[in-house]
């Protein structure tokens, strides 16, 4: 079963990160990389794990973590995800030293962690080519191969006794990691040269992402029914309240809002915005919007013709600002994101609004298998899940006002 979920994942990558040529820098180079992927990729993987399947057999004897390297090179919201495990490791083994391999631009998500020793910077180029991902790292292919090297080199003098991938999907290769001579490798089932680990994470195509993950956490004898969700995230700039536009937020209750996403499909209309927007607003509350520059004439779009008392829009923010408005905000309302995430791990309740067609979650979704999977737990009472299409502004606004 665990090679039809790979090769079945390896299909669904190619589909959503490559298909989608709208979303590549260069899309010329789409034909190139579906040839790659089927003519290399997947005979790669079948030759590699027809090789090494005897080694699944093979029963590896428990070393007690002293030290261990999360990898976790992808986005914003997926990194912040992923630090829901470190309370639980360390609850487990307070001891241990943990260090995090993640992206350059994602670094400051780990800022102030107390849980984590060091943090490493590995230049994914993958990564810019994925939809929605145009902003990912700029530097040339030569020189993230000569910086990685060196972050290698870096790492294999650490002595890991256990590394953990943390990517399931495309790409997620694992030989780079082999690379650093752990004592034991932990990687899903389905990630890219997953013959080459040590222990196999069964990555449910229908689980809850919380559920896949704590698989990752089984080989260091710690079981799913350990599991609580606080993901960490300390990074904040209370001055944000010092700005004048600003101001008017001290002391009043007000909800953060993130309309927008990278694919136009997932999209909510923006007359529906509109209405929950207004009829929140007209409450006696304030909403501020959030997003980056590039999303501002979406959000212009939703607010034309709306009187701007106790609305702010702010797609200028740094992260540190961005956490300090979030953290005193009273509840989210926007699509899957990073600043879903950014809401739940500062405890805020939040109603996420996607397509069950298009995104895959446990018990929401419509589709058996989607091209995309929501991250977000569902935790009763915190997480109100909705689908785009057929839920009326009349629900939303009843949830948002009776929270």
């Amino acid at each position: 079963m665990e090679f039809i979920r790979k090769y079945k994942s390896l299909f669904i990558s190619l589909r959503s990160n490559v298909v989608r040529k709208k979303f590549l820098i260069q899309k010329t180079i789409v034909k190139w990389i579906k040839i790659v992927f089927l003519v290399v990729e997947i005979p790669f993987e079948l030759v590699g794990d027809a090789l090494f399947f005897w080694r699944r057999c093979l029963k590896k004897k428990f070393i007690n973590p002293q030290k261990i390297l999360i990898v976790r090179i992808d986005q914003f919201g997926d990194v912040l995800f992923s630090t829901f495990l470190l309370p639980i490791l360390k609850k487990k083994y307070p001891e241990c030293e943990i260090d995090y391999l993640v992206n350059p631009k994602t670094l400051a998500i780990l800022k102030n962690n107390q849980y984590i020793q060091n943090v490493y910077l590995w230049d994914e180029i993958a990564l810019h080519f994925i939809a929605g991902r145009k902003e990912g790292s700029k530097t040339s292919i030569s020189q993230a191969l000569k910086n990685n090297q060196e972050v290698i080199k870096k790492l294999r003098g650490e002595n890991y006794d256990y590394v953990i991938n943390g990517r399931a999907f495309v790409p997620s290769s694992n030989i780079w990691w082999k690379f650093i001579k752990p004592k034991r490798l932990i990687a899903f089932d389905i990630s890219e040269q997953s013959f080459l680990a040590d222990y196999w994470a069964e990555y449910g195509l229908k689980s809850e992402e919380w559920e896949n993950y704590m698989n990752l956490l089984l080989p260091l004898g710690i079981a799913k029914n350990e599991f609580f969700y606080e993901p960490v995230f300390n990074n904040f700039d209370d001055s944000i309240f010092n700005k004048y536009e600003f101001q008017s937020l001290r002391g009043k209750n007000y909800i953060v809002c993130a309309p927008v996403s990278f694919d136009k499909d997932r999209q909510w209309e923006v007359e529906s915005w509109r209405k929950v927007i207004v009829a929140y607003r007209d409450a006696g509350n304030a909403v501020v919007f959030t997003g980056i520059q590039s999303q501002l004439e979406y959000i212009k779009n939703i607010l034309d013709g709306v009187d701007g008392k106790d609305i702010i829009v702010a797609t200028n923010l740094t992260l540190p600002e961005l956490g300090s408005i979030y953290k005193k905000a009273k509840l989210f309302l926007g699509i899957e994101s990073f600043p879903a995430h950014l809401a739940l791990a500062l405890k805020k309740p939040i109603i996420c609004l996607m397509r069950n067609d298009a995104y895959y979650l446990k018990g929401f979704s419509s589709a058996k298998t989607a091209s995309a999977r929501s991250m977000i737990p569902l935790l009763e009472g915190r997480v109100f899940a909705l689908d785009i299409k057929t839920t009326s502004v009349e629900k939303v606004v009843e949830i948002v006002k009776s929270l």
